[in-house]
């Protein structure tokens, strides 16, 4: 039953894929779905419009404009299915090829997402050094974006093999200090310290961890302290998903079983009626 609901899940996600009109060899998400005839909230869009008629798959609008957090999402998810999902040869082929496609297609692109449509980035799918070093206005999501994508290609390493995403990360930590902005993840502003921009730096902690365990590679201490600061932060508030991402990844002794047990702590006071 879990595999068969991991797998109905991998078919949704997938489908972000195929209702735009990107193929081989880099792939766009749709940031959302909707049949036609279906309501929609209005969206606003830098790059006008934001909801399309798909040609690949008739009778569905996609979203455009996707962003990092899709992006988070996706790469958390694939690599798990991966590992856990009991696939078979297509469907492994098939994770792997997506995987490759997405994130091959953002070093294509020299790390930003490319909407198929206009050619352009779309608004937060920037991952550079020209936006993370140059641009003054994306300065307080510099620790984030280079969480982000490290993970994004650790995940791509593990689940394609390809040594192409090892040596990316290597350069941009080298030649653009990649592993130092870990430290200033989610500290430059305050306004940054909410619920969506936890869930979009402990996803890809988590990726990173997993991806590393997997890879047999050590972190680097900057990672470590990052992870560190994010435990500390969130701890008091005991949310189970990001205890449980400190307790499996926490480099301090002690630390991950501290996590642990506020976890079980947490979860067991949780009403039935609310699971």
């Amino acid at each position: 039953a879990a595999r068969a609901e991991a797998i109905r899940r991998y078919d949704a996600l997938h489908f972000l894929f195929e209702a735009p009109a990107a193929g081989p060899p880099w792939r766009f998400p749709a940031r959302s779905v909707v049949r036609v005839g279906d309501a929609y909230g209005p969206s606003r869009c830098p790059l006008a419009p934001c909801w399309r008629n798909s040609t690949t798959r008739p009778g569905w609008v996609w979203k455009a404009d996707t962003s990092s957090d899709e992006l988070t999402g996706h790469t958390f998810f694939y690599p798990l299915l991966n590992r856990h999902g009991e696939l078979n040869a297509s469907e492994a082929a098939s994770v792997r090829s997506v995987v490759d496609g997405l994130v091959g297609g953002l070093v294509m692109h020299n790390l930003s997402l490319i909407d198929p449509g206009t050619g352009k980035h779309t608004s937060w799918g920037n991952f550079g050094p020209h936006w993370l070093n140059d641009v003054r206005s994306w300065s307080d999501d510099r620790g984030l974006r280079a969480l982000e994508i490290l993970s994004y290609l650790a995940a791509a390493e593990e689940v394609t093999g390809d040594d192409a995403y090892r040596k990316e990360a290597e350069r941009l930590r080298r030649d653009h200090g990649y592993h130092r902005m870990l430290v200033n993840a989610k500290i430059t502003d305050p306004c940054d310290d909410n619920h969506s921009d936890d869930e979009e730096a402990f996803l890809p902690l988590y990726t990173y961890i997993m991806a590393y365990k997997a890879l047999g590679r050590p972190r680097e201490p900057e990672f470590d302290a990052a992870l560190a600061r994010f435990c500390r932060i969130v701890t008091p508030e005991r949310p189970s998903l990001y205890l449980a991402v400190c307790a499996v990844g926490n480099a301090t002794p002690g630390a991950g079983d501290a996590a642990a047990a506020a976890l079980v702590e947490n979860l067991r006071g949780w009403p039935l009626e609310l699971i």
